[in-house]
């Protein structure tokens, strides 16, 4: 599921087509870029040898972009993930995770893009609640991918 995942979320590879050649992919390496958040999945074509490695958000498995592509049909790292990524490189222990860089509007009423008053209900709620915040945070991860 996952090789689908990222084969239909980077779209063609060397215009092959995503519906059936990525099942010859074989995810090859997997290493963290960005502690607890950022990852690079390089997968190899078992037919053709063709390397793709990919940056995907931990929280979510969402591909970010391509890592290094050469290809101007490829779907390259955008320049705000980079500069992200390169700024965590340089001071991983800087305490500032991604959810903490997010932006959203009507900070009275919402925290990190979630309903302050649904984060007081769901806190006390125990295990459940906790499970809720977390799927409520990747939901709000999955929402930033596409968007700046």
């Amino acid at each position: 599921m996952t090789r689908l995942w990222f084969s239909l979320s980077a779209g063609t590879e060397c215009g092959r087509s995503i519906r059936t050649n990525w099942l010859n992919d074989t995810i090859t390496d997997v290493v963290e870029i960005v502690e607890g958040e950022i990852w690079c999945v390089t997968i190899r074509n078992t037919i053709s040898g063709h390397l793709q490695a990919f940056h995907v958000l931990e929280a979510t498995c969402e591909v970010l972009g391509l890592a290094g592509g050469t290809s101007g049909d490829e779907q390259h790292l955008r320049l705000d993930w980079a500069r992200y990524i390169e700024q965590r490189k340089v001071n991983p222990d800087a305490p500032s995770p991604f959810c903490d860089t997010m932006r959203w509007a009507d900070h009275a009423e919402f925290e990190r893009g979630l309903s302050r008053h649904w984060l007081r209900r769901t806190a006390q709620m125990g295990e459940h609640g906790a499970a809720l915040r977390t799927i409520a945070e990747r939901y709000t991860l999955a929402c930033v991918v596409g968007n700046r």
